[in-house]
This record gives structure tokens, sequence and C-alpha cells, in this order.
């Protein structure tokens, strides 16, 4: 196409810049640019470029077209300085003493600063910068270090007054929580060989290898603290069993005395008899624990009452005075908490930390100086313990043979239903007693007002 100016324009096929160009007389203006025009015979019309001299030009731009600038130069390699003053060599730390390669291995020191936290944060070598230097070396896993570390603060006390402690029975030293930890994370054998075979700086060991040092000087120490802490709990061991032991029997013998509990279950027993009468069962031979838990289940024919609401009803309006037979079975409900199998472990903790602290009392005889005091305050521990044991012993027995006949006195076998099971059956027999009476005032309430209203 043309331009305004005479210039030729020329666009490719495939979106090629618009190529423009000029004749060599293009640069004249006005007439001489008309008479040009009209001396080759093209009047108006446009002179198209040839193909060959499209390409001419093409080529000739190319050719001299303006190359990109270059990139900046790099900056000039920096030269090594091989003149620069090293620093001063380390100090000899030849003479100061390192755990031999035997004895375990040392997981590394712990860093304290020396002055306010502050001051960590500074560079060391500045003015008011404070060094940091070791001081503790650890020789233990640090998690069970650090867990020592722990129940050690809790006792708050210093490492030679907790070994007194324990060699001394010393009971207000420490609570019973606190040496059962003590036991649960007692050193090992090998921990025990590793602290005592490091032959450094004893100062420079953290809390829990110094510890573990001083127990090393003690034999057994695990077998001790065992002991220890049987001591302390012996007293309430007792008394917790003998309590238990004192509720059974009691609950025992005022099932089998309550004289209004027997009438009951003569009634029970009677109405039984006359429910089987008419049928192929007829009477039953004694009484037996089920007849309780199947009053409950046993319906009218209506099935708004039970056999046991029935129960209730007789005693109310015959024998009132047995609607308050659970007044007679004053230690029921106590007793209704304890398991014979509780009781039982319970004595032979007791008997078992007795033998093992005998046992310790005769192997301690040949530790020599060491365990003097522990022997000492073992043995007075030992014979009030003795004189403890045996009367305990003969009221575990006693109680057992109670409780034997406890099932006996309600016609099971004490081998298939134990006590815990009669005591379970009554306790809820009560509630539902209680319950069933008072559904009954209820229901004579509703009635009375109802006759009330009618009338």
């Amino acid at each position: 196409m043309a331009t305004k100016d005479g210039e030729n324009e020329w666009e490719g096929r495939w979106g090629v810049p618009i190529l423009r160009f000029r004749e060599k007389d293009d640069e004249k203006s006005g007439p001489e640019r008309e008479n040009k025009k009209k001396e080759v015979g093209m009047g108006d019309v446009e002179k198209r470029p040839i193909t060959n001299e499209v390409v001419r030009i093409l080529e000739t731009a190319l050719k001299y077209q303006v190359p990109p600038p270059p990139p900046p130069p790099l900056p000039p390699a920096r030269s090594k300085n091989y003149n620069v003053s090293l620093p001063p060599p380390p100090p000899d730390n030849s003479n100061v003493p390192l755990p031999p390669p035997h004895s375990g291995e040392v997981y590394g020191m712990c860093l304290k600063n020396t002055g306010s936290n502050q001051g960590a944060h500074k560079d060391i070598g500045q003015p008011g910068s404070e060094k940091l230097k070791p001081e503790n070396i650890c020789l233990v896993k640090p998690l069970r270090a650090s867990t020592w570390e722990i129940m050690l603060g809790k006792i708050n006390l210093p490492l030679p007054d907790i070994i007194k402690a324990i060699l001394s029975l010393d009971s207000s030293a420490m609570s019973v929580h606190q040496l059962y930890n003590l036991i649960e994370f007692c050193p090992t054998k090998e921990e025990m060989e590793i602290v005592k075979s490091y032959t450094g700086y004893k100062k420079m060991l953290g809390q829990c290898e110094q510890f573990f040092l001083e127990c090393a000087k003690i034999p057994r120490i695990k077998p001790k603290l065992r002991v220890f802490a049987f001591t302390i709990t012996f007293s309430s061991q007792v008394n917790n069993l003998s309590e238990s032991l004192t509720t059974i029997k009691d609950a025992t013998k005022e099932i089998m005395e309550s004289t209004k509990l027997v009438k009951i279950m003569q009634i029970i027993f009677t109405m039984g008899n006359k429910l089987n009468a008419c049928t192929t069962e007829g009477s039953t031979g004694g009484f037996r624990l089920d007849n309780f838990r199947n009053l409950g289940y046993t319906y009218a024919t209506d099935k708004k009452i039970t056999l046991l609401h029935y129960l209730c009803k007789v005693v109310a309006e015959q024998t009132p005075v047995l609607l308050d037979f659970d007044k007679d079975l004053i230690h029921l409900q106590s007793a209704s908490m304890i398991q014979i199998k509780s009781w039982h472990e319970d004595k032979y903790a007791i008997i078992n930390g007795f033998e093992k602290a005998q046992n310790e009392f005769d192997a301690s005889d040949n530790d020599g100086d060491v365990s003097a005091r522990f022997r000492e305050a073992l043995k007075s521990f030992l014979d009030s313990a003795d004189d403890q044991l045996p009367p305990l012993t003969s009221s575990f027995n006693e109680v057992a043979q109670y409780a034997d006949s406890l099932a006996v006195y309600f016609g099971e076998d004490p081998s298939c239903v134990p006590w815990e099971q009669v005591i379970t059956s009554l306790v809820r027999f009560v509630v539902k007693f209680k319950k069933a009476h008072n559904e009954n005032l209820q229901r004579e309430d509703s009635e009375m007002k109802k006759i009330g209203e009618s009338c």
C-alpha cells in the first residue's frame, strides 16, 4: 500500500514485517518527482518491488544489523593470600586425664555460661563478651541422665545425704513415690562399670554420674531400695489388710446372725413352695441364693407387679417390723467393695516382702562397715514386723473360714460361689426390696386418690 509520503510498503503472507523502500529519487519532491513518474510511464500507479530486490533488501538489513550489547565483564578473581597469619595452636591438654577406651562412651560435655544469659549472644573475643566453659562430662545417655537429674532435684538433698537416708532407712528423707522412681530407674550393672572405670576428674561428671558413683559404693543397691520401700509401706499394708479382714468378718457375722433376714428368707421359701405345688418341680429342698434374684423376674398375670412386690406387701401387712431388716447388715455395703483376690494378694505381698527383707539382712552381713547402719535399722524393723505377722496370719485364716461358711449358709458350694458373689446378691436384694416397697406405697396412694375423687 502507498503512504502519504509516497513510500511503498510490502507485507508478507505469514506476518512478515512491512518492508518499506524508496527509489533513488525519493529524496526529490514536488514537480521533479511527478516528472520522473511520467518519464517511466507509471503516472499515479505504484511501483511494486520484485522478489529479488526484496531478498536483497532483507540480506542487507541482516548484514548491517546492530549486534546486542556484550554482557558485563566478570569481576577479577581474588588472588589467594597465603601469607595470612594462622591462629595460635590449641593448648596442650596431654596432661588432662581422659577415660580409658574400655570405660564406655562419653556422650558429651555440658556448656554453662559463667555470666548472664545476655552474654551468650555476644561474640567471644569482643569487649564485654563472656566465655563458655565446660561444666559436666556425660557418661550416661543424655535422656537417662536428664531423668535422673529431675528425680534427684525433687528429692532436694545432697547426694551423700540420699545415700545416708537409704542406709539408715530414714522414711522422712523422701516419699514412697520418689523411692519407687529410684527403684525403677536404678543404675544397671553396665552403667556402674562405666562410671567406676572413669579415671578423670570426678567433679567434672554430671549429677547423674556422681550419684551412680555413690551407689557403686553400696552392695546390692536395688534390693536395699526395695527393702527400704517395704519398710515404709509395711504399716499401711498391714492396717489396710486388717481393716478388710475385720469388715469381712463383721459383715459375715451380721448376715448369719440376723433374725429378720432369716424370717424374710422363710417367707420367700414358703411362697416358692406354694407356687411350685401345682407344677412338676414340686416343693424345694432348701433356700438357694438364686431365690433372691428370681423374685424380681417373676411377674403376675397382669405383668404390672412382680413376686418381689407381693413379698413386700405381705411383709408390710403381716410383719411390718421386718421391713427394716437391712439395719442389721451394717457392714454389708462396705464389704461389697472388697474382693477376695485383692486381700489374698495383699497377704502374699506382705509375707514376700518380709522374706526378702530377711534375706537382704542375712546377705548384708558380709558387706562390712558399709552396711552396718543398714543392718542395725533393718533389724529393728524385722523385730517389730515379726510380732505383727502371726496375729495377722491367724486372723486371715479365720476370715477365710467365715467367707466359706457364708456360701454354705445359703446352700451354695464355696468353690463355685465365692464370697463376693454372695455379698453382691444380698446388696442387690436389699436395693430392690426397698424400691419395690416404695412402689407399693406409691401405688396405694394413687388408688386412694382415685377413690377419694370418685366419692
